[in-house]
């Protein structure tokens, strides 16, 4: 293995950020990663979210997702579920963590001539 590997993954769980994931994985085979896993969930459904329901559900997604990347990892202390602005929030946890690569997974034009691999910054 090489020198630790700081990632931040910034995820809305659709199937590019499946795929990110996958990258994340290939990561962790031949680095140490540090990953710090994101949701952000938009002012827009602030409301509908109000309950708590789906920040539960969604930080349960995001430890099955960290135990995926780093299945050596036994904390998982790294996750976050936010109802924010996606791209202010995103700023603010690289600014806290300062990672060396960023991953980000999110619904986008597809192309059929193209493997998707999620977005990589």
């Amino acid at each position: 293995m090489h020198d630790n590997l700081s990632i931040l993954f910034a995820t809305d769980f659709s199937d590019s950020s499946k795929e990110a994931l996958k990258t994340a994985q290939l990561l962790f085979k031949e680095f140490k990663i540090d990953v710090s896993l994101v949701n952000v969930i938009t002012e827009f459904w602030r409301y509908f979210v109000s309950s708590g329901l789906y920040e539960k559900e969604a930080l349960q997604r995001l430890q099955t997702w960290y135990q995926q990347v780093n299945p050596e990892a036994n904390t998982q202390s790294n996750l976050s579920v936010q109802v924010s602005n996606a791209a202010e929030t995103i700023l603010r946890h690289v600014e806290a963590v300062q990672p060396d690569l960023i991953l980000l997974g999110g619904e986008s034009a597809r192309s059929k001539d193209r493997f998707v691999t999620g977005t990589t910054a």
